[in-house]
């Protein structure tokens, strides 16, 4: 075959192959664009357009159904509604989709999620416990981020019942490794979205001990192996949540739990050469240390301080005067750790160069 005629050939191949996807496409924006389907048809039609990577499509099926759907009253109604639901669990399940558009799919069909929807307490009810299941999925696959995500999500539909007749809160599993994960690889941000919209409500305040507990026995706000920038951005993101979680009052938040987070941003910002910046949260954890009226209780924590305080080389002046403060109440103790701290202090302070006066 002559090269021109071959050419010819090759574009005239290409032309029709692309009138071809041009017609695809157009065939399965037109499949889409159809309304008053029954939800079996639907259905069937989004599980079509989802398998075959169809993202878009689906989830616009699955939100006119969700709304669709709420105008059926009756018995009727809520098993169409509660089948939907569990249509969008399945498509979630799916591992072979990206996670970002399984939460798509999850959150469309969640109608009580649009405020200006009038939904029944019982819709409420259904979409949290279809987000919440949701979002305990990628909590069992170790997929943090899109756990939170759910979760977050959850919580926004539950707040559309009145503050006593919260729902979520009674069916939290526990939370604190998820929440630890987060702050050791960093994405501080998920969790200040969290604090920040449970922080008036009452009705989480186990939540918001959950956070204060993991924040309290978290040690990860310094790696050594981390970046200056990094470790700066989150020594600030723990100072926000301790400031979300302080107020109002948390009355399921652990006594004294601010001063571990405080005490790890001051280390954290004297490891990567902060002095400055690691003043305020040093100073503001040792005025409630010293706060503390039982004297067990405060010389555990002073101990605590002085170990971070000296290992990290923070203001000489400082640490001497923690580490006498510290003796002089192990001096007046028969604990075990008392008599440890007797022996253990001088010899950190030796090796800093320091001696206790």
């Amino acid at each position: 075959m002559p090269r021109n005629a071959l050419g010819r050939s090759r574009t005239t191949a290409l032309a029709l192959l692309s009138l071809a996807l041009l017609a695809t496409s157009a065939e399965a924006q037109d499949v889409c664009a159809r309304a008053n389907l029954d939800f079996d048809a639907a259905a069937e039609l989004a599980k079509q357009r989802f398998a075959s990577m169809d993202y878009d499509c689906a989830v616009d099926i699955l939100g006119e159904q969700a709304h669709a759907l709420l105008r059926i009253a009756g018995r009727d109604g809520f098993d169409a509604r509660f089948s939907l639901r569990e249509l969008a669990l399945g498509l979630l399940t799916d591992e072979a989709h990206p996670a970002a558009e399984r939460i798509r799919v999850l959150t469309v069909a969640a109608a009580a999620l649009d405020e200006g929807t009038e939904v029944t307490i019982q819709d409420i009810d259904g979409d949290v416990s279809m987000l919440l299941a949701g979002s305990n999925h990628f909590l069992q696959k170790r997929d943090v981020s899109s756990w939170l995500a759910l979760l977050e999500t959850a919580i926004v539909v539950d707040q559309r019942h009145p503050s006593s007749e919260r729902w979520l809160p009674k069916q939290l599993p526990s939370v604190e490794w998820p929440f630890g994960q987060l702050l050791r690889t960093g994405d501080s941000a998920r969790l200040l979205n969290l604090a920040t919209l449970v922080r008036d409500d009452a009705g989480y305040d186990r939540l918001r001990g959950d956070l204060a507990s993991e924040l309290r026995s978290s040690g990860v706000v310094y790696r050594e192996r981390d970046p200056p920038d990094v470790v700066r951005a989150r020594c600030a993101a723990v100072l926000q949540l301790v400031e979300l979680l302080t107020a109002p009052e948390c009355p399921s938040c652990p006594a004294d739990w601010r001063l571990q987070p405080l005490l790890s941003v001051g280390y954290a910002y004297s490891m990567i050469g902060m002095p400055d910046k690691a003043r305020g949260p040093v100073d503001e954890a040792l005025r409630g240390a010293r706060s503390i009226e039982d004297p067990e209780r405060r010389m555990s924590m002073l101990n605590i301080a002085f170990n971070q305080l000296v290992f990290s080389r923070y203001d000489s002046g400082v640490v001497i005067a923690l580490a006498n403060e510290t003796l002089e109440l192990a001096n007046a103790s028969e604990r075990p750790i008392a008599l440890e701290m007797r022996e253990r202090i001088p010899r950190a302070l030796a090796n800093a160069g320091l001696s206790a006066r």
